[in-house]
């Protein structure tokens, strides 16, 4: 059923050649290290950081316990997908900070959005956001001329 789920959003993603899927590994750590970045679930450390072609997964194969994610750069990436289920991770980043998304998102409740920067939803083709949150205490900026749909998921 994971593996249905999990091929729907990357097609709702509209994954380009261009683009690379990324999963997060290795529990704690900064979004920008490459070693928390492998090319599938629970992998072997990649070396790669994100960047604005990289849709990014968090799943269970990503931590062991609960684990934060500390954004400490501008984070500019096509779409992240959390499909966490038994675990959570806070996802932080002070105030000064930017987070860019321009593709299919989905945040589900176990994904603990803390950023306090600006988010700017920018997609360059028809796109669904979808957070576990519908209420943002920071600035939220959507510029696009293409169909989208912002939505919540049930919190559990």
């Amino acid at each position: 059923m994971l593996q249905k789920i999990l091929l729907f959003i990357l097609l709702l993603a509209g994954i380009s050649l261009k683009s690379q899927t990324l999963y997060w590994v290795g529990g704690t750590g900064n979004f920008h290290d490459g070693q928390h970045w492998a090319l599938v679930s629970g992998g072997n450390p990649s070396g790669i950081i994100p960047n604005k072609t990289s849709h990014l997964i968090f799943d269970d194969g990503s931590v062991a316990y609960n684990s934060v994610v500390e954004v400490t750069q501008n984070v500019d990436v096509a779409s992240i997908n959390v499909l966490l289920e038994d675990k959570t991770i806070d996802f932080i980043g002070n105030a000064l900070l930017q987070f860019k998304l321009h593709a299919s998102t989905y945040f589900n409740p176990n994904f603990k959005f803390l950023f306090k920067g600006p988010v700017f939803l920018e997609p360059t083709q028809d796109a669904v956001f979808k957070f576990s949150h519908t209420i943002f205490k920071n600035e939220l900026s959507v510029t696009t001329n293409k169909t989208i749909e912002l939505g919540g998921v049930n919190s559990q």
